[in-house]
């Protein structure tokens, strides 16, 4: 598999030695002590042989002062890269970790304790080329007004067919995948997620390749992560949008691969919406969500009239 070349760790903070049973993952840009968050629930966390990797798009220095703290631990993996856009950053981290999983979280989020453990668990137990998801939870703060994005399986399962909703698994601040699936799929897409002009996305792409190259989905009950990501209601709509003509243009790239069950897959993403806007109306509440069956066929139909850009 092709993989990105990304700047190398200072030295003394090789991560080839320790040979973690797990790595983590997190990527920042411009969020300065928001770090801190996330890398101290990891290394306070239940499980201690791990590696973290975090990549740093960021225009100064201010995220890079505050992990100073944890530089002199060998298991923490810096690198401050020039790259743009989530993907991008993404992919520098496939580069760099070294052992048989890899899990993700981000730069507004915080693992539970026992987030590492839980994964390694799950992890063991599958055979086959696997990408994983936990429970992204919302956890609101006094003063917040807007709405933060969540997600949380049903019931735990596995998924073994594009075909099913689950498909597009859950949310990228909450996943792993081991190392068949990056070996089988390899890079995100660098047109997909923040930094692009479909900035969301890219993990249900991730999940959908995984499947679609003969590996499963794993909906977990047991990491989970907190989500402080607030989106106020000033942006909720635009939000709204942009996620949802990503999700129609993703799909549309994999039809004209050949792909029809990305038509499947359409079809379920925009009866979803139907049914809420239905259950709304029969309940006499207000009808909200019709605005995203457009915005998905929107992309949709975007992405079969011009593919994605060579990258």
């Amino acid at each position: 598999m092709a993989r990105p070349t990304a700047t190398p760790p200072p030295a003394g903070q090789s991560h080839t030695v320790n040979s973690p049973r797990i790595s983590a993952a997190i990527c920042t840009r411009d969020r300065g002590a928001a770090i801190q968050r996330p890398l101290q629930a990891i290394f306070d966390g239940t499980w201690q042989d791990f590696e973290v990797v975090v990549i740093d798009q960021s225009e100064d220095d201010t995220t890079e002062s505050a992990i100073a703290e944890w530089r002199g631990d060998p298991r923490l993996i810096y690198v401050r890269t020039q790259s743009r856009g989530l993907s991008r950053a993404r992919n520098e981290a496939l580069a760099l970790f070294c052992g048989p999983l890899l899990a993700w979280t981000d730069d507004d989020c915080e693992p539970a304790p026992d987030w590492l453990e839980r994964y390694i668990e799950a992890g063991a137990t599958e055979s086959d080329s696997a990408i994983f998801f936990g429970p992204f939870l919302a956890r609101y703060q006094e003063g917040d007004v807007g709405m933060i994005p969540a997600w949380a399986p049903r019931r735990a399962r596995r998924v073994t067919t594009r075909y099913r909703q689950s498909a597009m698994g859950g949310c990228g601040g909450n996943m792993m995948m081991n190392r068949m699936a990056v070996e089988s799929v390899g890079r995100f897409s660098d047109n997909l997620g923040r930094g692009t002009p479909f900035s969301a996305a890219e993990e249900s792409d991730y999940a959908y390749r995984v499947t679609r190259a003969g590996g499963v989905i794993r909906e977990l009950d047991g990491p989970k992560v907190d989500h402080f990501g607030l989106v106020p209601s000033s942006r909720i709509r635009g939000t709204a949008r942009r996620d949802s003509r990503s999700m129609g243009a993703m799909l549309a790239w994999h039809l004209r691969k050949g792909d029809i069950a990305a038509l499947s897959q359409l079809a379920i993403v925009v009866w979803k919406h139907i049914r809420i806007v239905a259950m709304a109306v029969k309940n006499r509440r207000r009808p909200l969500g019709i605005a995203r069956v457009g915005w998905v066929l929107a992309g949709f139909a975007s992405g079969m009239v011009r593919g994605p850009r060579s990258s």
